[in-house]
């Protein structure tokens, strides 16, 4: 699951390279769609992973937020 996590990370970098280096960083709707196709594409991955670790995303997000208010303190 994390080999593909990070490979489907690279997918979602590539379609933000294409969209500086090919489209003038002008987000036209395919360019979106492909994003949006391969964040889904992360999420699944991603979720995959708390399934085997006995986590909820909603876990994560609330440890994430919980570090970054520590931060700012």
């Amino acid at each position: 699951m994390a080999l593909g996590l990070g490979g489907e990370v690279g997918e979602v970098q590539n379609n933000i390279k294409k969209l500086e280096r090919d489209d003038n960083n002008q987000l036209k709707e395919d360019r979106r769609n492909k994003i949006i196709t391969e964040l889904g594409n992360t999420m699944w991955y991603f979720t995959g992973i708390c399934n085997q670790i006995g986590c909820s995303l909603q876990e994560v997000l609330e440890n994430n937020m919980e570090k970054l208010s520590q931060r700012n303190q």
